[in-house]
């Protein structure tokens, strides 16, 4: 998850130039989603949220966009493996399993394939247009 957050805002600070004091205010944002993703337990993440929610940042399209419509309306996702100890924070141990299942070769063999089947059905196509 932090992967998405950190994706986005990168993408955001690269398309957007911004003072420093933005850029850091920003951080601070990213960091205070982070404090949630890495609470102990469920009630110490609805606290953080309160207060994320609380804090005054600056209101532009990015900060309302990743709030609620990605932090706010997720939040339970988010959190259930602070419900459920069953639950992974993280899908490490299930992409684990896929590279000693399926090693490199059969993934290089089966993107062969749909490399080379998207190919042969660009090639019909094409000699489809010209006849």
């Amino acid at each position: 998850m932090k992967q998405a957050v950190n994706k986005r805002f990168k993408d955001y600070f690269d398309k957007n130039p911004l003072s420093e004091d933005e850029k850091d205010i920003l951080n601070c944002l990213k960091q205070d989603i982070y404090k949630i993703l890495d609470a102990k337990d469920l009630n110490t993440a609805k606290e953080l949220r309160n207060e994320l929610i609380n804090k005054k940042y600056t209101k532009n399209k990015f900060t309302n966009k990743i709030l609620w419509k990605f932090i706010i309306p997720y939040f339970k996702k988010l959190t259930t493996h602070l419900e459920n100890t069953n639950i992974s924070s993280t899908n490490n141990k299930i992409e684990n399993i896929f590279q000693k299942v399926f090693p490199k070769t059969h993934k290089k063999n089966n993107e062969n394939r749909t490399r080379t089947s998207s190919q042969i059905h660009a090639k019909t196509k094409l000699l489809e247009f010209k006849q």
